[in-house]
């Protein structure tokens, strides 16, 4: 095995790596519900279809490689002239089939792989060996592409896959139309270096005439000349090396013994012979020589030669995985962002649906606070004015009333809002399925079911709500506390003094002025100094909340974490082609 071949094995096996290492990350992607799984396997069997498609072109280039000799393909439509100037190289540079084939029949034997005008001829690509003044060469020649040519795509394909160089054969006296176009596009784009050959068209009438023997490229003919170029120059980019016209019909007949069965080319050869006086001028006219010595310029320096045109191949074939991973990604990636956009409107509504609902709960919660000491400064406003029996007792029973009744609303704000709550988020999950299943991966319909994660995050919200009351109650009992002493009716400074208690009940209108204001003043700084005692209460409801926000949040975040993932790790496919078709896009000539 030559430095070269070690070179594209080591190549080859750093691609297969670089493929195998992405499958790897893109299946160990684990969602948290078998929606995500789904998804993940509708996206990653498009990428992984790619990357299996692209490990096959992969082994099918260096399976296919050739070292020891220079390789070129002739390509073109039916009848463009291929075979026959491949049989005028076989002739001139003795082929070894021909050259047998000959010895048996020394009447002659030129001619047989020559077209007769139906399509097509060349139905299986066929090798011929030979040497180039002692330097080995191969010329394949393969079918034609008019119409039926995807009959004959495994043995394009095989040609391809050995040819260091493609000479395509233009045949007709006009410039490439655009289903030739086309088909040079889908089959040597970017895949070997390609030159052009403009095979002018002719047989012996087209020069029986001496003017006609002037030159063999007219000026109509430079025209259709330029307009070849330019085509090939469009669709081929980088890859087009270049034109070269001569007339093959010309160049063999001066040199083949025709077969007896081709009387046709043997009428003709004998006229051209005729108007040109000799071989020799036919074939300086033919242009053919300015092939001959191309295909000689190759063949001796053919290592490099043949090291540049595998360089050339792993290009194709790295831009070719770019191109198709790329595409898949781009088509892909536009249903995943959907997806990953419906996830995150879904936790960006869930988390201000839940704000909501703990400010609602804040503020009702202070305003029930609030309505707590406004009720029993009423209360104790009456009964200082009044005369309502035993005041203590009566005050004591008034506030414990007014706690749970203003306790028992509260905790029915809460239960209603926690309701209205739970209903509105299990609405936004099944909008959120209803909008996820329209959205579809190659084909594939997507459904995220969050249901163990979601539902139990959700269920959390389905608090005890004799919970609910007791933290109310705890919050709230601070304040009946200052009731329920039964050894005086002086909870905490309501009163700041007996003797306040004394003036209230014997000192007339202006005492009783003093004795509510007092009042007023005891239960100010009383719900000042137990509104922290309250709120904290308040807060575990809301705490509670913030916990179910997050777990519901979160139930679905990883599947969107995951999403991301999956894009990322198809971008870093990319990414590494990309940096491998550098790497060779770079290298020295004649170096992998």
């Amino acid at each position: 095995m030559t430095k070269e071949q070690e070179q594209t094995e080591e190549l080859v096996k750093r691609y297969i790596h670089l493929l195998d290492k992405q499958l790897d990350n893109l299946n160990s992607l684990n969602g948290a519900n078998s929606g995500f799984e789904k998804i993940q396997k509708a996206f990653t069997s498009s990428i992984i279809d790619c990357i299996k498609k692209a490990k096959d072109r992969v082994l099918e280039v260096k399976n296919g490689a050739v070292w020891d000799n220079l390789v070129i393909a002739f390509f073109g439509e039916t009848n463009a002239g291929k075979s026959t100037i491949i049989e005028t190289f076989r002739i001139l540079f003795g082929e070894e089939e021909r050259t047998s084939n000959l010895k048996r029949n020394p009447e002659g034997v030129d001619g047989l792989i020559v077209g007769t005008g139906v399509s097509d001829c060349t139905q299986v690509y066929k090798e011929y060996k030979m040497k180039i003044f002692g330097v080995p060469f191969t010329l394949i020649d393969v079918p034609g592409i008019e119409g039926n040519e995807s009959l004959y795509e495994n043995e394009i394909k095989n040609a391809l896959n050995k040819a260091h160089f493609v000479f395509y054969v233009q045949g007709q006296n006009k410039k490439p139309d655009a289903g030739t176009a086309g088909k040079i596009k889908k089959y040597l784009r970017e895949w070997v270096k390609v030159y052009s050959i403009y095979n002018v068209r002719g047989v012996a009438s087209n020069y029986d005439e001496e003017e006609e023997r002037v030159s063999l490229l007219t000026d109509g003919e430079k025209k259709i000349e330029r307009q070849i170029q330019d085509t090939f120059k469009d669709v081929l980019g980088s890859t087009y090396m270049g034109n070269i016209s001569l007339q093959a019909y010309l160049a063999l007949c001066s040199k083949a013994k025709f077969a007896p069965s081709r009387t046709d080319l043997q009428r003709g050869q004998g006229k051209i012979l005729k108007y040109f006086g000799g071989a020799e001028s036919v074939f300086a006219f033919s242009q053919f020589e300015s092939l001959i010595n191309l295909v000689f310029q190759k063949a001796q320096n053919f290592t490099k030669e043949i090291v540049e045109a595998n360089k050339e191949k792993h290009k194709a074939l790295l831009h070719s995985m770019f191109n198709e991973i790329q595409n898949v990604s781009e088509e892909q990636g536009k249903s995943i962002c959907k997806l990953e956009n419906l996830i995150k409107t879904f936790q960006k509504n869930v988390t201000q649906d839940f704000s909501a609902s703990k400010n609602y709960i804040s503020n009702i919660s202070s305003r029930k606070y609030d309505l707590i000491f406004s009720k029993i400064s009423d209360m104790a406003m009456y009964a200082i004015s009044h005369s309502v029996g035993d005041k203590k007792a009566y005050c004591k029973r008034r506030a414990e009333e007014i706690i749970s009744e203003v306790a028992n609303s509260l905790q029915d704000e809460i239960k209603k809002e926690i309701k209205s709550l739970n209903s509105n988020i299990k609405k936004r999950k099944k909008d959120l399925d209803q909008n996820i299943s329209y959205a579809s991966i190659k084909g594939h319909q997507a459904t995220l079911s969050f249901d163990t994660d979601f539902y139990g995050a959700l269920n959390k919200l389905d608090f005890s709500f004799g919970d609910f009351g007791n933290m109310i109650l705890a919050g709230i009992s601070a304040v009946g506390v200052y009731f329920a002493l039964a050894n005086i009716w002086n909870p905490l400074g309501w009163i700041a003094a007996g003797a306040t208690f004394f003036m209230w009940l014997f000192g007339g209108r202006d005492k009783e002025a003093e004795a509510k204001e007092e009042m007023r003043k005891n239960l100010n700084k009383a719900k000042a100094e137990e509104r922290q005692s309250f709120n904290s209460q308040i807060e575990k409801i809301i705490q509670a909340l913030d916990d179910s926000c997050k777990d519901i949040t979160k139930a679905v975040d990883k599947d969107r974490v995951n999403l991301k993932k999956l894009r990322n790790y198809v971008q870093l496919i990319i990414q590494s082609i990309k940096t491998e078709y550098s790497k060779l896009n770079f290298s020295e000539y004649g170096k992998l």
